[in-house]
């Protein structure tokens, strides 16, 4: 995708939204600054979001997941993910039902993700919109940033 390209996409419920962040990463240069909103997220992209720190594939990583998986999942899958990312990720908890990934590269892209998907299975029919646009990159760190600075 190139700049000011938008793909829209309807997926089904096996997709995982997550997998796509690494495949950006290869295909465009790693990711300074990768910043997340969500509502809840599995083990296993804690695990993979993990692993492209580890890799210095991305430089910093923001998520932002919802009161509600805090509370719902306290001592099961949240306590397990605040485990993974410990270390590895600034995790913001806040009253938020926003789905959104922002994966800015060193090569000057703005990727942006905005849909339904959480990081975590629904088995659901899923919308995505993929924009690589800057402004709309901003747009989105800049609330996830207010976020995270009222925690």
């Amino acid at each position: 995708s190139e700049p000011d390209d938008r793909t829209h996409c309807t997926v089904k419920g096996n997709f995982v939204i997550c997998h796509l962040i690494p495949h950006v990463i290869m295909q465009r240069g790693n990711c300074p600054h990768l910043r997340i909103s969500t509502l809840g997220m599995s083990v296993g992209n804690a695990q993979l979001l993990a692993g492209l720190v580890d890799s210095g594939q991305v430089g910093q990583l923001s998520v932002i997941v919802s009161l509600y998986f805090q509370r719902v999942d306290k001592d099961t899958t949240f306590s397990k993910v605040m485990a993974i990312l410990e270390g590895k990720a600034r995790v913001t908890v806040a009253r938020s039902h926003a789905k959104v990934i922002l994966i800015p590269t060193e090569r000057g892209d703005f990727y942006v993700f905005e849909g339904s998907s959480n990081l975590r299975s629904s088995d659901n029919i899923e919308q995505l919109l993929i924009v690589n646009d800057r402004e709309t990159h901003n747009h989105h760190a800049g609330w996830m940033k207010e976020l995270e600075s009222n925690e």
